[in-house]
């Protein structure tokens, strides 16, 4: 469902971001 998918591309960035915050 799009909802969904929306969220896991939200998760995708956060993690990104916070890799990048913290490496």
């Amino acid at each position: 469902d799009q909802q969904g998918l929306h969220i896991r591309s939200t998760f995708q960035l956060s993690m990104r971001a916070l890799g990048g915050i913290l490496w």
